[in-house]
This record gives C-alpha cells, sequence and structure tokens, in this order.
C-alpha cells in the first residue's frame, strides 16, 4: 500500500479536510470549506440578510449566528462595525435596509458607553425614512429599554431631519408603531413654529396650519365635494404621495396620472402592475409609459433613489408574470416597460469597464441554489445567480456562462452536470432565468468548472463561481483543483466566488492572494470583480 493515497494534499474529497489544513471548517452540507473572517460574513449579513433562512438552515438559526457575528464585530473595533453598517445602507448596496436596521439596533445595546454614540450619530445614515423608524424601534424594544442617549438620539431623527412633515405624513404607522407612540417615548423638542405645529398635529392636539402644508393638502382631499380636477391640482402641487391619497382615489386613472411625476422611482417600480392593471400604463405610445421608461433608463435617477438591482430583477419578474406574487391583481404587460426593467438592472449597478480578459461565469444550480430564496423573496439564489452573472458577460467579450451540478453518484464523470448555457447580454435578464430554472439539479460539486475547463483545455483567466459554498459531492477541493489548473493551464489563473447566502464560510481559501470572497448582489460586486481580475 501507499500510505500518501490516503493523506494525499493534491486531491481530497469535498467531504473530509485537507490534510494539513487548519483553517477549514464543516459546511452545512457536510464538505469541508474555508471560513471567512467575521467582516467578510458581516457584509453577507447587511447585503443579503438571513430571510427565509437557507436550503440547510433555518430563518432562526442563521439569524442568531449572524447577530452574534454583529457583536463580535463590534467588539473588535465598534467605529468600524457602525461605518460599515451606514455604509452599506447609506449607499444602497442591499436590496433591504432590515439588516442594518437590526445591527445598528444591536451596536446601540453595546455595553460600553463611549461605543454607543457611534451607533447614535449613525441613525440618521440608516434609518432615512419613517418605516426605518418604526422598524428600529421595534427591534430596540425587542433588545433594550430606553435611554437618555438613546431618547436623545431618536428625538434628533425628528428635530433634525428637513423632510420631516413629509416622513410624518407618509409613513403614519409601520410595524404596530405610530410616530405618536415614538414621540411619547423619545420626547423629542420642537426648534421652531413649524415643527410645533407638526407634533401638536401628530400627537392628536392640533390641527392642519399654514406651516403644515402637506398635511393641509392631505385634509382638503377627504372634503366629499372635491371633485376630480381639484383633488389632481391639489396632489400635484403639493407633490404627494401615494400613501397620502385616500384609498379610494389610489387606482384611479386620474389620480395615478397626478401621482406619476412625483413619486419616488422605487415606488414607480412597486406600482407598476397597478397602473397596468388600472389601464393607466396601456401602450408604448402613450406619454405615460414614455415617462415611466425613461425614468427606469435614466441612471441618475436610479442612484439618487437607491434603487437596488434585486429589487428591479423582482419587479422584472412578477411585472412580465402579469400578476402579483399575492393578492389577485392581473394586468397584461407592456413590452417596453419589460425592456425598460431590464436596461434599468444594469444601469443599478456600479459602472463595469472590460478586462479583456477570459472568463468562465460559473452558476451553481445544486439543489440548495435552486430550492432556496435571496433574502426571503421570490426568486431562486441560482437564478438571480444568473442575472449577475449577465452583468459581467455584457461587458467582457471573453466569457462563457456554464452551469454546474453532479447527480447521485460522483464517482462516475458521467454524473457531472456542466451545462453550457444558452444565455448572453442579447438575452433579456427574464429570458436568462428561465434557462436557469430548466437545468437539472442534484448535488453541489464546486470544483467542477475548473475541472471541466482541464478537460476542455481552456485557458481561463478567471473562475467566476456563484455560489451558496454548500459543496460536499466532489473528490476533490476546489483549492486543489485550482492548484493543478494553474499548474498545467494558466499559472496566474484568479478564483472569485461570489457567495449567495449569509454564511461564514467559503470554497476560496482566503490566504490565496489569487482567491477573492465578495457577496452576491453587492452593487459593488461586478465592478470588485473587474478590479480584482484587472
Amino acid at each position: 500500500m501507499r500510505y500518501s493515497d490516503y493523506v494525499s494534499t493534491k486531491k481530497t474529497p469535498q467531504s473530509e479536510p485537507i490534510f494539513g489544513t487548519t483553517n477549514q471548517v464543516e459546511n452545512n452540507a457536510g464538505g469541508f470549506v474555508y471560513k471567512v473572517s467575521k467582516w467578510d460574513q458581516l457584509l453577507r449579513f447587511l447585503i443579503l440578510g438571513s430571510a427565509g433562512g437557507t436550503y440547510y438552515v433555518g430563518e432562526r438559526k442563521l439569524t442568531i449566528e449572524n447577530a452574534q457575528v454583529v457583536i463580535d464585530c463590534l467588539a473588535e473595533d465598534a467605529a468600524k462595525t457602525v461605518e460599515i453598517i451606514a455604509g452599506v445602507s447609506s449607499k444602497g448596496r442591499a436590496p433591504k435596509n432590515d439588516s442594518a436596521i437590526f445591527a445598528l439596533a444591536l451596536a446601540c445595546c453595546n455595553t460600553v458607553q463611549a461605543n454607543k454614540v457611534y451607533a447614535y450619530r449613525a441613525l440618521p445614515q440608516v434609518l432615512r425614512t419613517g418605516t426605518h423608524l418604526f422598524q428600529f424601534v421595534a427591534d430596540i424594544q425587542n433588545l433594550r429599554g430606553w435611554s437618555r442617549g438613546l431618547r436623545s438620539a431618536v428625538s434628533r431623527w425628528y428635530t433634525q431631519n428637513p423632510n420631516v412633515e413629509y416622513q410624518l405624513a407618509k409613513y403614519q404607522n409601520r410595524h404596530g408603531w405610530t410616530h405618536k407612540d415614538v414621540m411619547r417615548l423619545s420626547h423629542p423638542t420642537p426648534k421652531n413654529d413649524t415643527q410645533a405645529d407638526l407634533f401638536k398635529l401628530v400627537v392628536g392636539k392640533g390641527q392642519p396650519t399654514e406651516n403644515t402644508p402637506v398635511f393641509a393638502a392631505m385634509q382638503a382631499l377627504k372634503v366629499a365635494e372635491t371633485s376630480h380636477a381639484v383633488a389632481a391640482e391639489i396632489v400635484k402641487g403639493n407633490r404627494l404621495s401615494r400613501e397620502m391619497v385616500p384609498t379610494e382615489y389610489q387606482n384611479k386613472p386620474f389620480m395615478q396620472d397626478a401621482l406619476l411625476h412625483s413619486m419616488p422611482i422605487g415606488a414607480l417600480i412597486r406600482n407598476l402592475g397597478a397602473y397596468s392593471a388600472s389601464g393607466f400604463l396601456s401602450s408604448p405610445l402613450t406619454p405615460q409609459v414614455q415617462y415611466v421608461c425613461d425614468m427606469l433608463r435614466n441612471v441618475d435617477v436610479l442612484q439618487k433613489g437607491r434603487v437596488h438591482p434585486y429589487s428591479v430583477l423582482e419587479a422584472m419578474v412578477t411585472y412580465s408574470a402579469g400578476r402579483g406574487v399575492k393578492g389577485k391583481l392581473t394586468w397584461t404587460p407592456v413590452q417596453a416597460i419589460v425592456d425598460a426593467l431590464n436596461d434599468a438592472f444594469y444601469l443599478a449597478f456600479q459602472s463595469v469597464e472590460a478586462t479583456n480578459k477570459r472568463h468562465l461565469l460559473a452558476i451553481d444550480v445544486s439543489g440548495s441554489m435552486t430550492c432556496a430564496a435571496i433574502g426571503g423573496g421570490n426568486l431562486s439564489a441560482a437564478a438571480a445567480a444568473a442575472a449577475m452573472a449577465l452583468v459581467t458577460a455584457n461587458v467582457e467579450k471573453n466569457a462563457e456562462i456554464v452551469g454546474f451540478s453532479t447527480k447521485s453518484n460522483h464517482s462516475n464523470p458521467a454524473d457531472n452536470l456542466i451545462v453550457p448555457l444558452a444565455i448572453s447580454p442579447r438575452n433579456r435578464i427574464d429570458d436568462a432565468m428561465l434557462t436557469i430554472a430548466k437545468v437539472p439539479f442534484g448535488r453541489t460539486d464546486c470544483s467542477l468548472p475548473i475541472m471541466y475547463a482541464m478537460q476542455k483545455r481552456l485557458i481561463v483567466d478567471a473562475f467566476v463561481i456563484y455560489t451558496d459554498n454548500e459543496t460536499y459531492a466532489g473528490p476533490i477541493h476546489v483549492s486543489q483543483a485550482l492548484a493543478e489548473y494553474r499548474s498545467k493551464f494558466n499559472p496566474n489563473a484568479k478564483l472569485v466566488v461570489v457567495g449567495m447566502t449569509a454564511t461564514d464560510f467559503s470554497v476560496a481559501d482566503e490566504n490565496d492572494s489569487g482567491c477573492l470572497n465578495i457577496v452576491g448582489f453587492d452593487t459593488s460586486a461586478p465592478a470588485v470583480i473587474t478590479e480584482f481580475v484587472k
């Protein structure tokens, strides 16, 4: 016998750690991978969240694990942690703000008083709307009581907010909280007559005045004899939002027209279905549809509105289907709007330049990626990964996109599934996701893309693998396959692993300078890939 057959460092089953390594851990599927730093996991949580859990880990367990990571980061460097939380939130890098709000609430629970100050100062950056404030307060109630410092911080949210009337009017009741409830706890002291009138109005001790024009306009809309024409002028003249309009008006074409030009881009995207169902958006020849398409293709509007590409992706899938995920609302999609949403998806990412390097973009289509949704949404991680891959393929001329999985018996090469995907930047995003849905899925072996390149004798500069890192079914580790590929084909080949779930491990060895871990659906991800590959 050869003892080295059992302790080889060049080829080890993924179900075992590589002999001699000290930085490998067992993932949730039973495979061995590399643990990422707490700071990398913090980013994964802030951007991807833990809503819905993963294929292997329930929502509660995943949330508790990530909450502990936030605590650990705060203990090591509270200022750095809060800076990361505020940066991810304020720059719109995450599809949802929920994780940042929760992490900020945890930061406000710091046992070191000086460290709480960092969190208090970050409130305006993270809590940009009334909904954010209510969610933060709900988290705080579950985590701690109210102190003088916290009261002062929340009070400043009201007294130093330049758009406080708009926030009070638009977001009146969320997460079981009202502004009256929060003011009773935070005791904001008005800085001027306008704030005095607003705060009295909110707590039920005043009426709309000349200092509260938005509330006065809302009151005027409730007058029974107000005509449709007058109501429309009130909305336009005061730039009221949909939430400020009586429910019976909201889906009427005359009111939709009045709201259209003052509606924030995020709200516009969310209401495309309702607007089409009412007949307001019906033809690409109408000025309303042309306006919507222009807004969706305006990169400045998208960035100012912090529109996240994942939100656009979900909206495109829902709108194209002609029916809502919940409820009975149906509509006939306008193809021009679907095409504009497709363009908006690319524009919502940071600008990306071509590297002119050879990319193999590999999408994990195993069971754990195709059966689990991103952040509790309605898109699978595999479908979302296909959309992300197209962002890179859109600028790189030398790129191939493949899907990979494996059947039950990984020892048989015929069971390895590497599927060149018939998708390209010429396809719409939703077509690409439909292609992914048709690929048969099984167990996970993240070494397959590299083995495929060796089998085909492909010269690849960058392997980009989109995965949840729950690999376990391969006869060789990803890092070992990469080392073999470098020795035989391209010594400078790089590996980028795009993590699609908020777990604490990766198939990439961070001790290898030619490997990079990034977070899936971070708006900066494609640009980071480009810089790393260059």
